[in-house]
């Protein structure tokens, strides 16, 4: 962030910010890379301790050596065979026996009319790993090729292999990409003392990608996966003495891409996944003495394509997944806790990824290789530590403040204590991590959550604007940036950044103006029209026109009068229109403005002399007119140049605020009547039935007050006056609208009162409130989390 972005402040006192140091479990170190990107790979430990990594799912047939005494990575010798989506299990005699998968090119690709068709085969080729030599010998072949299968080592030292696909396809086309394979219902038996097969029985459901447990009796649950009526629900057992399958219930939800781990209570632990409409974040356990599932804590992130590792402190380590594709890793972890069953984040890890493997090391320690990251196939391996959960906090802040001390180590417990300067008071405090979240709880302390090793906190500061400004515009650009000119006694504008929640001036503005318009062009530029000069008594009639990709101001093309306190409406046609004033008393002429000539020309008048309507397009591109002293309303139609009635509202003569709605209604709310009274009445305006109807009322009369429509639908309402006559009390209360339910709901207070104030929703699910009654002071206000709110000009979450 430049210097520019950090606003002074002005008090210079220090403020203690406690950070009470909630560590997650665990700490993550880099184990290296391998020479080779892998995903749909394998990773077995060896009695040595090493682990041998082989296949991936392009079928190389490359194989590597993971030493945790050294965390260095070596060359292992290469299958005869290259393959992925395979199985890897250690048998009794320390050699690896590695089945099926899909090898290397063994794919057919037909090439239609309208895209491509392409079938995928597995193998029924296996191959067995002697550590000790460092060599691959081949082995006896399956009965039926298998991708995508579960083997388990019994305890009878055969290997069952279960389900699978004997191939997919996939085809392509403009539209649309369909992916479908021939499940596999079968079983088979390795006798590693025979090198031999035999058959294991037939399961009730074709599956492939399911999960197959070994339980503490000798039999083998399979659970969940993918067969041909979409994710399986079910669950069967294998009986190696009998050798044959019986029904093991169904599972809490049908699932695929879970995982399922063997618990010490010989409970099976079967977390996340998805049903192919939705990623889980539900968990379920497997009771073999009741042969039945029953739902479990849940995951705090629905995950899938994730790893589960059962810790030797009997806890279960679920760590990566997404919640779909690259664009939603979980950096994450949980741990699940069996003895409680409860569910905790753990702290990040250093790269997300999903489908990786998983692999619980002797010294308790957990390897992570592989998988799928942002950029593609990953090659990075990293390391948990269970045991650890000591980390560094290092803290920066901008030109125009400091954080002290600049870095800390902090154990398992301990508080991090940070000292901020200078005071706060007068401005927004934001402090944000980079590898963890720091949040506001109160006054003097901000907590933090999801910290862990090398975190950094960043304190920026975002006080006043670059003056203070009262009848200004506030406008939201294209790129999400809001814009804020005029209305100060300098030729000044701002924009703000709510990515950054930083401010910084524009270049000069033509004219010093306030009760002006602002709109925004097609373009993207932003047409500012008219207003009040300062001291002056003649209203200008000049324009000019923003340029956000040179953040600069120039010339436009002057109206035919001068006007203030006017409505401007962006047209479906481009052109914008403008209509009213006060001059000497409210004015009704009209005009229109061609971004393309830079000109203006006259437009039909409306009825009524008017100050300070409000000008709403409608989504039939007319544009209704409300207030500005009468009670009358009117609809502008561009097609014709011409007016008509839109009805007339009883209660309201201006200072009120219009809305469009989602509905493509009109919500009018507050403003002033006949008598000057101040009204807290709501009106609903249809434009299919051109009819009005009566809403709920607000809480407060109010006047010259903000109406914001947020994302979820809701309209906030902000500050304002209470009347408009001597002694008026400007308002500090917030209220919001649900049109859903016609009802009202008070909000939290701003962090002052404001009359005149410009209210934008931003990104992050925030309102930035700005100015009135001539302060320079900003605010956010509001979350994307339900009833949290910037309080007293502080972030709060």
């Amino acid at each position: 962030m430049s210097a520019k972005s950090w606003i002074h402040l002005l008090c210079a006192s220090a403020l203690a910010v406690s950070i009470p140091a909630h560590a997650l479990p665990g700490t993550w170190t880099a184990a290296g890379d391998m020479a080779v990107a892998r995903d749909e790979h394998t990773a077995t430990l060896l009695p040595s301790g090493k682990v041998l990594v082989t296949g991936d799912f392009l079928g190389t047939a490359t194989a590597e050596l993971f030493d945790p005494a050294t965390s260095t990575w070596s060359a292992a010798a290469s299958l005869h065979t290259g393959r992925g989506a395979a199985t890897a299990s250690l048998l009794s005699t320390g050699q690896v026996f590695v089945a099926g998968g899909n090898p290397a090119k063994d794919c057919n690709v037909m090439e239609t009319t309208t895209g491509s068709t392409t079938v995928c085969y597995a193998t029924t080729g296996t191959e067995l790993y002697t550590p000790g030599g460092n060599v691959w010998n081949t082995t006896a072949t399956m009965a039926t090729a298998r991708q995508g299968h579960t083997a388990t080592v019994l305890a009878s030292g055969k290997v069952l292999v279960v389900g699978g696909a004997s191939d997919c396809t996939t085809v392509l086309d403009p539209s649309s990409e369909t992916f479908y394979c021939t499940y596999l219902a079968t079983a088979e038996l390795y006798d590693p003392a025979a090198n031999s097969w035999s058959a294991a029985g037939t399961l009730t459901t074709a599956r492939m990608d399911h999960t197959a447990t070994l339980l503490a009796s000798g039999k083998v649950l399979v659970a969940g996966g993918r067969g041909n009526s979409g994710v399986v629900a079910n669950a069967e057992l294998y009986d190696p003495v009998s050798n044959t399958w019986s029904s093991a219930g169904n599972l809490v939800a049908a699932r695929v891409g879970h995982t399922a781990t063997l618990l010490g209570s010989g409970k099976v632990y079967i977390a996340g996944g998805d049903n192919g409409n939705a990623i889980f974040a539900s968990a379920e356990l497997y009771d073999p003495a009741a042969n039945a599932s029953s739902a479990a804590a849940s995951l705090t992130t629905a995950r899938e394509d994730h790893t589960a590792t059962l810790l030797p402190s009997g806890k279960v380590l679920i760590a990566a997944g997404d919640v779909g594709g690259s664009d939603g890793l979980i950096a994450n972890p949980d741990i699940y806790d069996p003895s409680t069953n409860t569910t905790t984040r753990a702290s990040s890890m250093i790269t997300p990824r999903y489908g990786p493997t998983a692999t619980l090391l002797k010294n308790g320690e957990v390897l992570i290789t592989g998988g799928f990251g942002v950029d593609g196939e990953l090659k990075s391996s990293e390391l948990f530590d269970a045991t650890s959960s000591t980390y560094t906090v290092t803290a920066t802040a901008g030109a125009h403040g400091s954080i002290s001390p600049d870095t800390q180590t902090v154990n398992s417990g301990g508080t991090v204590n940070v000292d901020v300067y200078p005071d706060y008071a007068s401005s927004i405090l934001n402090v944000s991590g980079d590898t963890c979240t720091v949040t506001h709880t109160s006054g003097t302390t901000w907590a933090t959550n999801a910290i862990h090793a090398n975190c950094a906190i960043t304190a920026s500061f975002l006080g006043p604007m670059s003056a203070a400004r009262y009848e200004f515009t506030a406008t939201l650009l294209s790129s999400g940036k809001v814009l804020l000119a005029g209305g100060s006694q300098n030729p000044t504008a701002d924009v703000y950044d709510p990515v950054a929640k930083s401010l910084s001036p524009t270049g000069p503005m033509q004219s010093v103006r306030y009760a002006h318009s602002a709109t925004l062009l097609p373009s993207g530029k932003v047409l500012v029209a008219g207003g009040n000069p300062l001291n002056g008594t003649t209203q200008l009639s000049t324009t000019e026109i923003y340029d956000p990709a040179t953040n600069t101001w120039s010339a436009g093309g002057s109206m035919s009068k001068g006007r203030a306190e006017h409505a401007a409406a962006l047209l479906s046609t481009g052109k914008v229109l403008v209509v009213g004033s006060m001059s000497g008393g409210p004015t009704g002429s009209a005009e229109l403005y061609n971004p393309a000539t830079n000109t203006w020309s006259a437009a039909a008048a409306p009825s009524y002399d008017r100050s300070g309507p409000t000008a709403t397009a409608l989504a039939s591109g007319k544009v209704l007119l409300v207030g500005g002293y009468d009670t009358a309303t009117q609809l502008y139609n561009p097609a014709t140049n011409t007016w008509s009635t839109g009805g007339r509202l009883a209660n309201i003569a201006g200072g009120q605020t219009a809305t469009l709605l989602p509905s493509g209604k009109v919500l009018i709310a507050g403003g002033y009547d006949n008598q000057s009274s101040s009204v807290a009445t709501v009106s609903i305006y249809d434009p299919t039935s051109n009819t009005w109807t009566v809403a709920a009322s607000m809480s407060t009369p109010r006047v010259y007050h903000t109406a914001s429509l947020l994302p979820n639908g809701k309209l906030l309402v902000l500050g304002g006056v209470d009347q408009i006559v001597y002694n008026q009390t400007y308002l500090d209360s917030g209220e919001t609208y649900d049109p859903a339910t016609n009802t009202w709901t008070l909000g939290a207070n701003l962090s002052e009162n404001r009359y005149g104030q410009t209210a934008t929703p931003v990104s992050g699910g925030q309102t930035f409130v700005a100015g009135g009654d001539a302060t320079g002071s900003v605010e956010l206000y509001g979350n994307s989390l339900p009833d949290d709110i910037f309080r007293n000009g502080f972030e709060t979450n």
